[in-house]
């Protein structure tokens, strides 16, 4: 089992066992991905990503609409040896909370980045929305990411806002969007190290 190099983990009910089940045959994936569907992915960010360690390289996580922060995340405090680490935060309207529970998480995965990280280089946050929400405060993402930008003066930000069209609002708004994003994070806009992609269908972000 320790031949494993990437795993992909969508919890389902039962599924519990498996990450002492993996735990037990010696599992490091070099390659993690995480899918937070209500309480089943604590099993994996409290147990797997701790003994996985140093190993793991390449982290991707993403969270749905019913994301609870109050799970406790506790982050990649100890995979020092993560190279990328991806972001994905879905904001629906069926959920007028969902906005704000996506940046708690996101505040609590950036807390966990200290300069004992030192092999971070891409640091990927991927916004999937389906109707207009300018209300957002990007001041507390904006201070987080510029103070991983001073401890990481090699790392290399990305930005993806992928609108989805939601029946009823097309999808005229999304440069509003865009534009009172990018004005909440004038400290990591300043340092230049930011890329921004505008994709309109997921198939434009093949390869990147």
């Amino acid at each position: 089992m320790s031949g494993v190099k990437n795993v992909v983990w969508y919890p389902v009910i039962g599924g519990e066992e498996i990450i002492p089940w993996l735990l037990s045959c010696g599992c490091q994936p070099r390659e993690l991905t995480i899918v937070f569907p209500q309480r089943y992915s604590h099993f994996v960010y409290q147990e797997l990503l701790p003994k996985v360690g140093d190993a793991l390289e390449d982290l991707t996580l993403h969270l749905p609409r019913d994301y609870n922060p109050l799970l406790g995340f506790s982050g990649i405090r100890t995979n020092f040896g993560l190279k990328t680490l991806r972001i994905h935060m879905l904001q629906d309207s069926s959920s007028l909370d969902t906005s704000h529970s996506a940046l708690e998480f996101l505040h609590q995965t950036l807390r966990g980045i200290g300069p004992e990280h030192e092999s971070l280089r891409f640091l990927w946050l991927s916004i999937t929305l389906d109707h207009p929400r300018l209300d957002i405060d990007w001041s507390g993402a904006d201070t987080l990411l510029a103070a991983v930008a001073v401890t990481h003066p090699n790392i290399v930000f990305t930005i993806c806002v992928a609108p989805r069209f939601a029946q009823g609002f097309g999808i005229g708004w999304v440069d509003g969007f865009v534009r009172v994003m990018l004005d909440g994070l004038p400290q990591v806009l300043s340092l230049g190290r930011v890329a921004l992609v505008w994709a309109f269908n997921p198939s434009e972000l093949a390869g990147i």
